[in-house]
C-alpha cells in the first residue's frame, strides 16, 4: 500500500535500526546503500538540517528542518555529505508497489552517536499471529524476510555495535540501556563485542533461550516466531531481556 504522506510509512511501523560502532557520519549513507541493495528505490524526498544545530532527535528541532524534493544526483550527493550545509536527517525510498520506506536518524542522548533506522509499514506483522489469514501470513513472512535481510546487509557493510528489528518501539542507545531501557525480541550484536565479553554472549543466550543465528558480522537473537529459525515465541515478561540489555549498555558505555 502506498502512503499519501511523504516520509511517513503507513502504520503500524516496523523499524530496522543500528548503533554504529564508530562515527555516525558515514552511517546514514551506508544504510541508504544497504536499502537500495535490498530492492528499494530513492524517491527524491529529504529532510536536512544545518550541521551547526545540536540536537538529540530531529523532532526536537523540527522548525529548523528543511524538506527537499531533489533529482537523483542531488539526493545521492546530500546523503553522502556532499553538501556541507545540508545534513540529512531523513530520506525517502519506496519498495514493492510504492510502499514508503524512510531512513532516519533516531533519538540519542547528548554526547552519543546517532542510531540510524529504516522505518516501513509492519503490515500484517502488526496483527496478532492468531488473527492471520493466509494472505496475512504470506505478507507477514515477506516483510520478515526482507527486514531480516536488510539488517544482515547493513551490519555486513557498516561496522555496528548492535541493531534490532522492532515494531512501534524506540531504539535504545547504550546510555539508555544502562539506565534500564530494554532491547526487544529481535537483536543483532557484533561478533567482536561478544568475543570480548563471553559473559555477555551467555546473557543473550539465556535471555533469548538460544545461542542465536550466526551472521558475517555477529549474532542475531530472536524470541518471536516470525523471525526465529525454529518458529519459537518466548513467553512474555516485562523484564525478559533486561539483563542482556543492561550488560550491553554498560559495556559500550565503559
Amino acid at each position: 500500500m502506498k502512503s499519501d504522506t511523504p516520509l511517513y510509512p503507513d502504520p503500524p511501523h516496523l523499524t530496522v535500526a543500528v548503533f554504529p560502532a564508530s562515527s555516525d557520519e558515514p552511517a546514514f549513507s551506508a544504510v541508504c546503500d544497504s536499502l537500495v541493495a535490498c530492492g528499494a528505490l530513492p524517491d527524491g524526498v529529504l529532510e536536512t538540517i544545518s550541521p551547526d544545530v545540536d540536537f538529540e532527535a530531529p523532532s526536537d528541532v523540527a522548525e529548523t528542518v528543511e524538506v527537499l524534493t531533489v533529482e537523483s544526483d542531488s539526493f545521492e550527493r546530500i546523503i553522502r555529505g556532499g553538501e556541507p550545509a545540508k545534513r540529512p536527517v531523513r530520506a525517502g525510498f519506496t519498495r514493492g508497489e510504492g510502499e514508503v520506506v524512510v531512513v532516519e536518524l533516531l533519538r540519542r542522548n547528548r554526547g552519543e552517536r546517532f542510531p540510524v533506522g529504516v522505518s516501513c509499514s509492519a503490515g500484517a506483522l502488526g496483527l496478532p499471529i492468531d488473527l492471520w489469514r493466509e494472505a496475512d501470513r504470506s505478507a507477514a513472512f515477506e516483510i520478515t524476510r526482507w527486514s531480516k535481510q536488510l539488517l544482515q546487509v547493513i551490519t555486513g557493510r557498516l561496522p555496528c555495535a548492535y541493531g534490532s528489528i522492532e515494531g512501534e518501539a524506540p531504539f535504545p542507545t547504550p546510555s539508555m540501556l544502562r539506565s534500564g531501557a530494554m532491547l526487544g525480541s529481535q537483536v543483532f550484536v557484533a561478533r567482536d563485542i561478544l568475543a570480548r565479553r563471553p559473559e555477555l554472549r551467555a546473557a543473550f543466550a539465556e535471555d533469548y533461550d538460544d545461542v542465536g543465528e550466526e551472521w558475517k558480522a555477529g549474532t542475531f537473537f530472536s524470541g518471536w516466531a516470525p523471525f526465529d529459525t525454529q518458529r519459537r515465541t518466548l513467553p512474555y515478561t516485562p523484564d525478559r531481556y533486561q539483563r542482556s540489555s543492561r550488560m550491553l549498555g554498560e559495556f559500550l558505555s565503559s
